[in-house]
């Protein structure tokens, strides 16, 4: 409850943080170190998302990590096995 077009430049600004995380590292480097790199950020990112979110919910702060990290994981999977399959069809070209 509160101000709608508030929550909605929060909600904003965290889309916009999220999603341009894992891009960064591909602006400074070549090779498989910026998808490592990427990788890591991410894995971070959403194990400190899960803490925080845990916490506030006051259950365990460490289980809350690793299930944020291991939801983003899985679906980070589900996406590239989709992207990959999709590609080995010919519907989009890589």
């Amino acid at each position: 409850m509160g101000n709608p077009l508030k929550s909605a430049f929060r909600m904003f600004g965290a889309f916009l943080l999220g999603g341009i995380l894992p891009i960064i590292p591909f602006f400074f480097g070549h090779g498989y170190t910026p998808l490592i790199v990427a990788v890591g950020m991410s894995l971070t990112a959403s194990f400190l998302v899960g803490s925080l979110k845990s916490r506030l919910a006051k259950t365990s702060i460490i289980k809350g990590g690793l299930e944020m990290a291991g939801l983003g994981t899985g679906i980070a999977l589900l996406g590239f096995g989709i992207g990959t399959e999709l590609a080995n069809f010919g519907i989009i070209d890589v």
